[in-house]
């Protein structure tokens, strides 16, 4: 877990490696998650919950990451953190409908504890845009791209997310995911996968 943490840290530092390599996802017995901010290393985080829909990943006490079906809705840890996202009036915030209903407009609502702004309302545009093998660790994986063009007018926000979803598994493989207005893009991947996705 030290090692884990430690690796944490170069979040903030910029120090360590560029990616996470083989050996050293392999060393880790547990489902595991990269994630980068902006153009920093990728740290390795670890599965501690596994609910329907929704994962928390962590490093120790460091970092840690929920998300829903893929999309991260809150962090702790990073340079700027998203407090909350839900769906408007309850909504379902998995962006893996969008390969359901081919394409398709949404309302997310953030939550920024740091700028003292609560359900910002954001509307989203999300399309399929077809097949791509991405590579991860070395390995091929096909999946299905979705792109998602989001806009806080509050806010004066505007960004495109990325999801790869597993064609089979329907697991978010890979993610570019915009989550605060003053962060860069978060990078995730999927380094050893749960069980069940």
């Amino acid at each position: 877990m030290g090692l884990l943490i430690g690796a944490a840290r170069n979040v903030f530092t910029g120090a360590g490696p560029t990616h996470v390599t083989l050996k050293q996802a392999a060393a880790v017995p547990y489902a595991s998650l990269g994630v980068r901010v902006d153009d920093g290393p990728e740290v390795l985080i670890v599965l501690v919950t596994d609910a329907p829909h929704s994962r928390l990943w962590t490093a120790g006490k460091t970092i840690a990451v929920q998300t829903n079906d893929g999309r991260i809705v809150r962090t702790s840890g990073l340079p700027r953190n998203l407090s909350g996202l839900s769906g408007d009036v309850g909504a379902d915030v998995s962006p893996i409908d969008a390969l359901r209903r081919k394409e398709g407009t949404r309302t997310l609502l953030y939550d920024f504890a740091d700028l003292n702004a609560y359900s910002v309302k954001t509307v989203c545009r999300t399309t399929p845009q077809g097949h791509e093998n991405i590579q991860i660790l070395g390995k091929a994986i096909p999946t299905e791209r979705i792109a998602e063009d989001c806009r806080a007018d509050a806010l004066g926000w505007s960004f495109t997310n990325t999801f790869w979803v597993g064609e089979k598994s329907g697991l978010v493989w890979q993610s570019v995911q915009h989550i605060h207005p003053r962060l860069g893009p978060v990078t995730t991947e999927i380094l050893r996968p749960p069980e069940t996705p």
